[in-house]
């Protein structure tokens, strides 16, 4: 997934999945599941490299 954190707006969404990243509540590391952005270049070029992997 890829968050487009515009103006910081998805700051505390960001900081709560490193927590649960932190206290292993996720199923794989915060890296492998959420890409954030802070600009709409940043996002489109974590697409186009990452086409194809899962």
């Amino acid at each position: 997934m890829v968050l487009l954190n515009t103006a910081g707006f998805y700051d505390g969404l960001k900081e709560q999945f490193r927590r649960m990243d932190d206290e292993g509540f996720l199923p794989r590391p915060l890296a492998e599941l959420v890409f954030f952005a802070e600009e709409p270049v940043g996002a489109l070029a974590y697409l186009e490299e990452s086409r194809g992997v899962q």
